[in-house]
C-alpha cells in the first residue's frame, strides 16, 4: 500500500532525522590495511606516517565516509522515491588532537544542524548540514568535520506504507544502480583486479627545517601541483570504500544528473588538499582547520592543477599559525575547488 506526500523541509528532516537515529553511536575501527591502500592510491607515505604514528588528515573523509554511507543507504532504503541525486557541497574540518595510528577504533556521531529548502537551475533541492563528530576510546574529541551536501528531491513521492511485509517493491536509479554496483564491486573479476599504480603528486618535499616562520611572507606562492584523476585508479578508491553514490561511477546516472561525465567525489580530492601543504612545510606540521568548497565539478580522466598561497601568518599562545589557500583549476584555469587551510608550524627558529 502506498501514499502520495508533499515532501517539506520538515518532513524531510523527519526521515533524515530518523535515518541517523538508527545509526547512533558507531565504533570506527583504523584498518591498517584499508589505509596502507588509501596511500599507495593518493600518493601517501604510509611508512613515514606509521613510524610516526600518525594517520594523514587527509585520509579523515575517507575514515568517516562509512557514517554517510550507512546513513544515505538507510534513507534511500526507507524512502526511495524521495531523492533523486546528492552532492557532497562543502566541508569545514577543525582538529583538536592529532590523528593517532595507535588506536584500535574511534567513535564517531552524525547530527543534522540545518536545512535549507532552495530552487535552482536544475529544479528544486535541499541544502543540508550534517556533522560528524570523532571520539577516541576515552571519548576524547579528535576532529569535527561539517559536511554540505545538496539533495535533489521530488516534490511528491510515493510513501511504501507496508514496505516490510511486501516481497517486491519499486526502487529507484539510485538504488537499482547501487545495487549493481555491489555486484560487480564483489565478482571473482574484481577480486582478482590487477594492481594499479597510483598516479598521485610527484612533488618532492621541502626540508621544514629551512623554512623559518619569519621568513614566510604574506601573499607568498609555494608548491603546483597538476594531478590526472585516472579512471583506474580513482575506480579502485571507490572499491575501497564501498562507494555508493553512482554519481561517482555511472556516466548515465552522471548524465541523468545533468552533469557530462562520472563525477570525482569530494573525499576523493580532498586527500590532496592537505597533502599540498605537507609537501611544502613537512609532514611533522600539524594541521588545525580544513575549509573546502567544491565550485564545480571535477570529472573523471581530467588533470586537476593546485595552487597555494600564505594567506595570513599570526602567533597565539606561543604558537606560530599558517593560513593558506588552496586554489583547485581544470587545465584551462576553470576553478573547481576552493579552500582554506590553518596549520601549525612548529619549526620556527
Amino acid at each position: 500500500m502506498t501514499e502520495k506526500l508533499t515532501i517539506t523541509r520538515s518532513i524531510f528532516l523527519s526521515m533524515l532525522e530518523e535515518a541517523i537515529k538508527d545509526i547512533r553511536l558507531k565504533k570506527l575501527p583504523v584498518n591498517i590495511k584499508l589505509l596502507r591502500k588509501y596511500c599507495y592510491l593518493t600518493g601517501h607515505d604510509f611508512k613515514l606516517y606509521e613510524s610516526r604514528n600518525l594517520i594523514p588528515p587527509g585520509f579523515l573523509m575517507t575514515f568517516t565516509t562509512r557514517l554517510f554511507t550507512e546513513l544515505f543507504i538507510l534513507f534511500f532504503t526507507k524512502h526511495s522515491s524521495v531523492i533523486k541525486g546528492l552532492i557532497h557541497s562543502s566541508s569545514k574540518v577543525e582538529l583538536f588532537r592529532p590523528f593517532s595510528l595507535n588506536v584500535d577504533y574511534y567513535q564517531g556521531i552524525l547530527e543534522v544542524k540545518n536545512v535549507k529548502e532552495k530552487t535552482g537551475r536544475k529544479g528544486k533541492f535541499f541544502v543540508v548540514d550534517i556533522e560528524v563528530r570523532l571520539m577516541d576510546e576515552n571519548n576524547v574529541k579528535i576532529l569535527s568535520d561539517l559536511h554540505q551536501f545538496f539533495l535533489k528531491y521530488n516534490e511528491t513521492a510515493k510513501i511504501q506504507k507496508w514496505a516490510k511485509t511486501r516481497l517486491f517493491h519499486k526502487i529507484n536509479p539510485l538504488k537499482l544502480l547501487h545495487l549493481i554496483y555491489l555486484g560487480f564491486v564483489h565478482s571473482d573479476f574484481l577480486r582478482n583486479h590487477k594492481k594499479i599504480k597510483s598516479k598521485g603528486v610527484e612533488n618532492s618535499i621541502i626540508d621544514v627545517k629551512t623554512i623559518r616562520f619569519e621568513d614566510i611572507q604574506e601573499g607568498d606562492h609555494f608548491l603546483e601541483t597538476r594531478i590526472k584523476v585516472d579512471r583506474d585508479t580513482y575506480s579502485e578508491y571507490n572499491r575501497l570504500i564501498h562507494e555508493f553514490n553512482p554519481l561517482h561511477f555511472s556516466k548515465t546516472y552522471a548524465n541523468y544528473l545533468g552533469f557530462r561525465n562520472i563525477v570525482v567525489a569530494g573525499i576523493y580530492t580532498f586527500s590532496f588538499i592537505p597533502q599540498i601543504i605537507e609537501k611544502w612545510a613537512g609532514k611533522t606540521v600539524r594541521i588545525t582547520n580544513i575549509n573546502i568548497i567544491y565550485k564545480n565539478p571535477i570529472y573523471i580522466n581530467e588533470t586537476i592543477v593546485q595552487k597555494a598561497l600564505i594567506s595570513k601568518k599570526y602567533s597565539k599562545e606561543n604558537k606560530n599559525y599558517i593560513e593558506c589557500e588552496i586554489i583547485v583549476n581544470d587545465m584551462d584555469g576553470n576553478l573547481l575547488t576552493q579552500a582554506m587551510v590553518t596549520y601549525n608550524h612548529r619549526f620556527s627558529r
